[in-house]
């Protein structure tokens, strides 16, 4: 995950939104909280979110292809 998250930094993103996300530790990204929807077939959704920013209302499809969340 060191390209993904060294992508993110220099990028200074406030949110991305992954597809596809299988076994990664996203817990470990730093300035960033993980929101995941891992799924039944643990091929899921995430948002990264800078810690900062709060995200309400989560909501994730149970089969781990969509989730959503609302900001401010």
């Amino acid at each position: 995950m060191g390209m993904l998250e060294n992508f993110l930094r220099n990028q200074d993103f406030d949110f991305s939104l992954l597809q596809e996300v299988t076994r990664a530790d996203l817990t470990t990204f730093r300035r960033y909280t993980a929101h995941t929807n891992p799924g039944t077939d643990r091929r899921g959704t995430a948002i990264l979110a800078k810690e900062e920013l709060v995200l309400t209302d989560i909501r994730r499809i149970p089969s781990g292809r969509g989730i959503a969340a609302t900001y401010n």
